[in-house]
């Protein structure tokens, strides 16, 4: 049967490409009929003589659902927007563009992405630990660089990337840093803005701190790439509005050759969700606690916390339960109830999946883990600009 058409199923676990479905839940009914429709032609119907409750299945991944009708007699109704030929083209032009991810860490960012179907092909960075994590998780090429030299824009720009992507070292930025833009880290932004003079994608994005919006770095950065013909949106991006189980803000710089200011503001917006995620929405009971225990930055905050609640940000350095902690007056529980998390279950709440692979000294994986980009997040910004890039594409912009 070929995508794009509706089908029903009996048993979703064994068919898990027939779930895939842009918006909406799965529809539920007792011997009901779908039919989609495509420009007023039947496509495909089918019926299913389930038990009642028994899920339909859609299977819309290539077609743009704009209408849903339940009929009579249990027809339900589907309406296609574009052709399925045509949507599966968008989707294989999409796969096509092309991203360089600089301060790649141990690949967040380029994950994020990559998950929204753009085509990461190559990363740098100048830390031998994240290096070897990033090369164990990916198959494009990740170089060691010192990326203060700009130079090495000559090398990015050979691989002629649509997108440049990248989280500069946000240490001399951070609450939890110096707080001071003289530390060597902090020049590490400028220099990010320069090898994008001199590489010239169409589109920039960069992730650090909000502290940076306000800094003297961020001046530079902006007026840098405003030379060089760039428009920009700059938002603070609350992670667990964007698919994260974790109230992490991180600001966003992206910009678009030949835009207006602001360009991606509405598409930043639209897709944010209502209420902030959970731990426990999105990994259910993986963890097997209900409470855990994070070390504060000072003893006048609490410190254990309950997983019906987003997680507080993920950092960079971990430490155990001190033997002489006293409760605080707004810990979730009781110090019996909790126990720190593990770097792989703090991989899982910056929404690494499962399956990465994450090895070295316990300090490096927590540093890497702390300092990534959230996955979930970066690809939220990432489905954000391939949506204005269409609508660009469409003549809709």
């Amino acid at each position: 049967m070929p995508r794009g058409t509706v089908r029903g199923t009996t048993d979703p676990a064994r068919h898990p490409e027939r779930t895939r479905m842009r918006r909406g839940r799965p529809l539920t009914g007792e011997h009901a009929t779908v039919v989609a429709l495509l420009g007023g032609n039947k496509l495909e119907s089918s019926t299913s003589d389930s038990c009642p409750g028994e899920a339909l299945q859609l299977d819309l991944f290539c077609c743009r659902l704009i209408l849903k009708h339940v009929g009579r007699n249990g027809i339900i109704i589907i309406y296609l927007s574009v052709s399925i030929e045509m949507e599966t083209e968008r989707v294989e032009n999409e796969r096509n563009i092309t991203a360089v991810d600089l301060f790649a860490g141990c690949g967040g960012m380029s994950l994020g992405f990559e998950k929204a179907g753009v085509n990461v092909v190559a990363a740098y960075d100048n830390w031998d630990a994240a290096i070897d994590v990033y090369r164990a998780n990916f198959q494009h090429p990740v170089f060691k660089r010192d990326l203060s030299d700009v130079s090495v824009s000559e090398e990015v720009a050979g691989f002629a990337p649509d997108i440049i992507i990248g989280g500069p070292p946000c240490q001399d930025f951070s609450q939890a840093g110096k707080r001071s833009e003289d530390g060597g880290r902090a020049i590490l932004s400028v220099r990010y803005a320069e090898i994008i003079a001199r590489c010239k994608p169409r589109f920039i994005v960069m992730e650090n701190v909000p502290r940076v919006r306000t800094s003297k770095s961020m001046e530079a950065i902006r007026a840098t790439l405003k030379a060089q013909g760039y428009g920009l949106s700059g938002r603070v991006m609350d992670a667990s509005l964007c698919g994260v189980p974790q109230a992490r803000k991180r600001y966003f710089l992206i910009g678009c050759l030949g835009a207006p200011d602001g360009f991606l503001d509405p598409y930043l917006e639209k897709g944010l969700s209502d209420h902030q995620m959970t731990i426990r929405e999105y990994l259910g009971n993986e963890l097997g606690i209900d409470y855990y225990f994070r070390i504060p930055r000072s003893y006048t905050r609490r410190a254990i916390f309950s997983i019906d609640e987003p997680s507080v940000t993920i950092r960079g350095v971990d430490r155990p339960i001190p033997p002489n902690y006293k409760l605080h007056p707004n810990d979730a529980a009781d110090l019996s109830q909790a126990r720190c998390l593990t770097p792989k279950e703090r991989s899982r709440i910056q929404t690494f999946p499962e399956s990465f692979k994450f090895f070295g000294s316990k300090t490096d994986i927590n540093q890497m883990v702390g300092n990534a980009v959230p996955v979930n997040l970066a690809t939220y910004v990432a489905r954000a600009l391939l949506e204005y890039r269409r609508d660009v594409s469409d003549g809709l912009r």
